[in-house]
């Protein structure tokens, strides 16, 4: 069945040549409009030649150079420049056509959608030869011009289709056309033949006369980073349609990335602390003591307080809780034993507490290490994004938290950490249509605002618990490129 549709559309493309007179779309070589054309720093040289004969003694043929190279996944920057020379009667002009220099933005999964979307500027620059005279066109338009195209790319199995939908106007806004189009790539035979084709339209906006453009080819990689393209293309010259044959050398150069490859791991303290730990384990005989566990690190999470309530504060730590107790390198000590201890040593539960205390009640837990925090700040409210004051205007809703976390060291009474941290998170809200942009605070207790606020007390933990006890590794690794 995918045999078939490749084997059909082939047929479709070629009894299109057949019927369809050409020229449309700003571009100078016959290379098929295409989203994933180059990789990320990936450098692309491409020469045509393409022979196009019209009478017994009149010929045109012309040859184009482009260049292309990658920025970065998303952009692409490419220019070409045309060469042109005709025959006609014994007598041959040559000149340079219009070069032209394009950008591409292109990312695929665009606004939720299964398909590989991208925008595709050109700029026609009027710099060819302009001489005019009898039986001989100039080799240029004469004004500048941009060309402006959405670009879609949809792929199945061996079969890739690019549409294209835009507009075009020379600087004097005078030439004006819509634009559109679709070409298609199909792997005849894995990654050594393919077949390719474009078909592209145009509507002039001062006379509603179309136009339209069509070629066919195959590409032939040769290997080291060249290919060859072969094929035909219809060429709309002095209002006549004449069949041209072309040939395309390419050559690709895609240097090794580098990638980099982040692992987490224990901070040196608390590694060494470990190793403490099991090696006295090992070393005795008997049951190990109560302060060396099984290997972990003994972690006691006293009450959080703040500026915000005791709610808030508590739902923090409880946060902390569920997000520390699932790692496997530490052991967090029961509420109960927690709240017991405060009782027999007479702390008070949600107010702050001094080193001392906390390095007591650390010592009758048993535990490696004593965690407490204080909330300095929280705060719910939406942001204005662009839109015009008064008419139309984007909101964003933004809960932020601020806290001071406090880690001490029970073995020593050093404090290893007194860090702030702080983690903020947004969400889009319905924009305001012909109203204030002023700055609403949003009551906490409205569900949408509550949502937001799990959610940023959630990141929080998650950065609290990497920064408390753990460091970042960076590798960096060269790989080829994966087009």
């Amino acid at each position: 069945m995918k045999s078939l549709t490749g084997r059909y559309s082939l047929v479709a493309l070629l009894i299109l040549m057949l019927t369809l007179p050409a020229a449309a779309r700003l571009k100078n070589l016959n290379l098929p409009l295409r989203l994933d054309a180059a990789g990320p720093q990936q450098l692309q040289l491409q020469w045509e030649g393409l022979y196009c004969p019209m009478a017994s003694d009149t010929l045109m043929l012309s040859s184009g150079f482009s260049f292309s190279y990658g920025i970065n996944r998303h952009l692409v920057f490419s220019a070409d420049l045309p060469w042109q020379q005709h025959s006609y009667n014994g007598a041959v002009k040559m000149g340079q056509g219009d070069a032209l220099i394009g950008l591409l933005l292109h990312r695929a999964g665009w606004f939720g959608l299964d398909l590989h979307l991208g925008w595709k500027t050109s700029l026609r620059l009027a710099s060819g030869y302009r001489e005019e005279f009898d039986g001989f066109p100039s080799y240029t338009a004469g004004r500048n011009g941009l060309e402006n195209l959405l670009v879609g790319a949809w792929r199945q199995h061996r079969l890739t289709l690019n549409g294209w939908a835009g507009y075009f106007s020379d600087q004097a806004w005078e030439n004006q056309r819509t634009v559109w189009g679709l070409s298609m790539w199909y792997e005849l035979w894995r990654d050594r033949l393919r077949f390719f084709g474009e078909l592209g339209h145009e509507l002039i906006l001062a006379d509603k006369t179309t136009q339209q453009q069509l070629f066919v080819g195959v590409e032939v990689p040769i290997g080291w980073g060249f290919g060859l393209n072969l094929g035909m293309e219809q060429k709309l010259i002095a209002d006549h349609d004449y069949p041209g044959f072309f040939l395309t050398l390419n050559y690709a150069r895609q240097p090794r990335l580098l990638h980099s490859i982040e692992q987490q791991r224990l901070q040196p303290e608390m590694r060494d602390l470990l190793q403490e730990k099991e090696q006295a384990i090992a070393d005795s005989l008997a049951a190990p003591p109560a302060r060396h566990g099984d290997g972990t690190l003994r972690l006691a999470l006293l009450p959080f307080s703040g500026k915000c309530g005791v709610d808030l504060a508590d739902r923090v730590r409880e946060e902390c809780r569920l997000t520390f107790g699932i790692d496997g390198n530490l052991e967090l000590i029961p509420s109960t034993a927690v709240t017991a201890a405060l009782r027999e040593l007479d702390l008070p539960d949600h107010a702050p507490l001094t080193r001392e205390e906390l390095a007591q009640a650390g010592e009758l837990l048993a535990a490696d290490f004593v965690l407490t925090g204080e909330v300095n700040r929280c705060e719910h409210r939406t942001r204005n994004g662009a839109g015009i004051p008064w008419l139309f205007q984007t909101r964003r809703q933004q809960f932020s938290l601020d806290a001071q976390l406090l880690l001490i060291d029970c073995t020593s009474g050093r404090v290893t950490h007194n860090l702030p941290l702080l983690v903020s998170r947004e969400r889009p809200l319905a924009p305001l249509l012909f109203s204030s942009p002023r700055r609403n605070s949003i009551p906490l207790s409205s569900p949408v605002a509550a949502d937001l606020q799990r959610e940023t007390i959630a990141g929080w933990s998650r950065q609290a618990l990497e920064r408390l006890f753990y460091e970042t590794e960076v590798q960096w690794l060269a790989e080829e490129s994966q087009r």
